[in-house]
């Protein structure tokens, strides 16, 4: 009995938080090379996320943009090669209190897409990421902002996978 109990709570730990992304190429001719290095472009919010009540009120434009930058700097990828433009096209804060009371109600989610282009705009890959807070109760309290930074990180090191990669 306490086996199964176990295994059931590693399962819902396990699925409690998620977190996907892909490189999606344009171009397969690209040599796309670490040394060509990155720019952050514009950062839009189309999710059409209004705080409600005692919801922090941020610009989540700009904390994404903040946090790609330090991304890039952080991967030791900066340049001006190619450019970084980012759609937030989901966003919700999600709530600690109601994941402690019940796992996955008050998720934090936040849903991505960034476009790779070159000098000349045109858009040479996308990179669609997607993240989900969904268990910790009062372990992911600031999730509703960490959750920007791990999907900055995320699109940044899927883009660095593939300049290294070619």
């Amino acid at each position: 009995m306490k086996f199964k109990i176990l295994l059931l709570l590693f399962l819902f730990l396990g699925t409690a938080c998620s977190k996907t992304s892909s490189f999606d190429v344009k171009n397969p001719e690209l040599a796309f090379k670490a040394n060509d290095g990155l720019i952050v472009g514009t950062v839009e919010d189309k999710s059409g996320y209004q705080p409600e009540g005692s919801a922090p009120q941020i610009d989540l434009p700009k904390v994404l943009e903040e946090a790609l930058k330090k991304a890039v700097a952080k991967q030791g990828i900066e340049g001006s090669e190619y450019t970084i433009e980012t759609k937030i096209i989901n966003y919700e804060p999600g709530n600690a209190f109601t994941r402690w009371l019940l796992p996955c109600a008050g998720a934090t989610k936040l849903a991505t897409i960034s476009s790779v282009l070159d000098k000349e705009g045109t858009v040479v890959a996308t990179v669609p990421v997607e993240r989900s807070i969904g268990f910790g109760g009062a372990f992911t309290i600031g999730a509703w902002k960490s959750v920007l930074t791990e999907v900055a990180d995320e699109i940044v090191s899927v883009i660095k996978k593939h300049m290294n990669d070619r």
